[in-house]
């Protein structure tokens, strides 16, 4: 899982770079869309990517673009995570569907 959270973040760091410092409000449509990934990777376990776009869609060339992110999964850590059985380390996303155990933020 964490070297697909890193495709994503280097994705999202080519985005910024060719976008005036600005990432994209939804990732997983747009660096595919736009040639930054060739497909949006998933997680082995079934649990999902969830992004929170940070402020500053006027202040990006690119409307709706955003000037920071947060990229949050679930970590599996033992035999019993991949058994359904929840951890008890997480990480703040308020918004997130599920207690996140891994958070990537821009730098």
């Amino acid at each position: 899982m964490v070297p697909n959270l890193e495709k994503v973040r280097v994705a999202l760091e080519m985005y910024r770079q060719d976008h005036d410092g600005c990432y994209p409000p939804a990732p997983s449509t747009t660096l595919v869309s736009d040639s930054y990934l060739d497909v949006f990777p998933t997680d082995p376990f079934g649990y999902v990517y969830w992004y929170n776009a940070g402020p500053g869609a006027g202040s990006c060339s690119v409307e709706n673009d955003v000037l920071s992110y947060e990229l949050y999964a679930k970590m599996e850590s033992s035999k019993n995570d991949m058994d359904g059985v929840s951890q008890n380390v997480s990480v703040e996303c308020e918004k997130c569907p599920f207690v996140s155990t891994y958070k990537i933020t821009n730098p």
